[in-house]
């Protein structure tokens, strides 16, 4: 929408601290059926904070009507207290969730076999994390497509094994033969028999261990490894993992960045490992292109971080994007998640499927949220006549 077209525009901005935009009196859309019971308020404002404990409390003391929660340990903590004038409320999703996963970089020499990079797949212990961590709100993340039709099950079988076949030299065996699943534990921290065999596969691809560390005699050098970080909240939840390649004879250096240093190291592809996510559709299309394709692996700022070069990958992302029939697209979807996913290109971590808000009780939600959750055109005042706003 052209600017100045749009229902809102610009009002006031307070640099780093605010910004308002008020209703537009000349939104030409205001009477079309799609924007029916849409955009309810005279004046929003976005207010800045550097510190999201500040920003809560902002809530509390009345001075703004919204808060999203992102930390699961608040959650279960301020839900429960009883705060005169505001709700807490879980608002389910339908969408798939991002895919937020620890990546490696195959461009380098250390994460080129994939023996290595389901090492440190099993030296991730999610289940504690989750418990410990995460106050178990969270599901592990088991598909780059989180989404009935779409993620990988099973073995692959007809049009998906169709698509799969000319490729069986090139990909993993397991592939066609095993369904993919990854490690389990029972939460308690002890995984030595997933260790051992993350030991044993690292010494197939040529690490031994030498003295306290894991040395590669062919390469000439030790397994060491940068973990780059935007997120401050991703701190903790590598911990246990660092501790675990420690046992192992690896070296993790974590380096937390600010968002514009972060932004540069993995434009260039310059980096070990890093935390990342990629947001997926429930029709997925070109973009997949752009997060895994070869062309994408040599393009500086493209999403195929992991440095992917692979010819079925190739094929499947061309058929995607191509695809005329929702069959073949959810087929050559589900046999692109289960080449990234045996390829180990990076660990998958979690997800949820909710929303966690806290809102001043004034502020009105529609009774069925949409498919990507509750989003700030849809809310009203509660002195709205609610009958006009009612959606099918």
């Amino acid at each position: 929408i052209p600017l100045g077209t749009g229902p809102y525009k610009l009002s006031t901005v307070d640099p780093g601290r605010s910004v308002t935009y008020e209703r537009n009196p000349d939104f030409w859309g205001q009477k079309k059926p799609q924007f029916a019971g849409r955009f309810n308020f005279d004046k929003i404002s976005f207010e800045y904070f550097r510190d999201t404990d500040v920003a809560y409390q902002a809530l509390l003391a009345q001075n703004i009507d919204i808060y999203f929660e992102q930390n699961p340990s608040k959650w279960i903590e301020r839900r429960k207290t009883k705060t005169e004038g505001f709700d807490a409320q879980a608002i389910d999703l339908a969408l798939p969730p991002p895919f937020l996963g620890m990546v490696f970089n195959t461009r380098k020499d250390i994460f080129s076999d994939p023996r290595v990079r389901r090492a440190l797949t099993l030296a991730y212990d999610f289940e504690w994390v989750n418990e410990n961590l995460l106050q178990g709100l969270y599901k592990r993340t088991q598909s780059y497509f989180e989404a009935e039709n779409l993620q990988a099950t099973g073995i692959p079988k007809g049009l998906e094994l169709d698509m799969l076949s000319p490729y069986s030299k090139t990909l993993p065996t397991q592939l066609y033969n095993n369904a993919f699943n990854l490690p389990r534990s029972n939460g308690d921290g002890r995984i030595r028999n997933r260790l051992r065999q993350a030991k044993s596969l690292l010494r197939e691809a040529g690490w031994s261990p030498k003295g306290q560390k894991l040395f590669n005699q062919a390469r000439g050098l030790n397994f060491e490894i940068e973990m780059l970080l935007v997120d401050r909240t991703h701190l903790k939840l590598i911990s246990g993992f660092k501790k675990n390649l420690k046992t192992l004879g690896i070296d993790l250096r974590v380096r937390l960045l600010d968002s514009a240093s972060f932004q540069n190291r993995i434009t260039d592809f310059d980096f070990d490992m890093m935390i990342t996510e990629w947001g997926q559709s429930l029709s997925p299309g070109n973009e997949q292109a752009f997060y895994w394709s070869s062309h994408a692996a040599e393009t500086p700022g493209s999403r195929n971080y992991p440095g992917i070069q692979q010819p079925a990958v190739d094929h499947l992302v061309q058929v995607i994007a191509g695809a005329k029939d929702r069959k073949i697209l959810e087929a050559a979807v589900r046999a692109l998640d289960r080449i990234l996913l045996w390829g180990y290109y990076a660990i998958p971590l979690h997800h949820s499927n909710q929303q966690w808000i806290y809102h001043s009780k004034s502020i009105q939600f529609p009774e069925n949220p949409s498919f990507h959750g509750t989003t700030m055109d849809l809310w009203w005042k509660g002195t709205v006549d609610d009958a006009a706003l009612k959606r099918p």
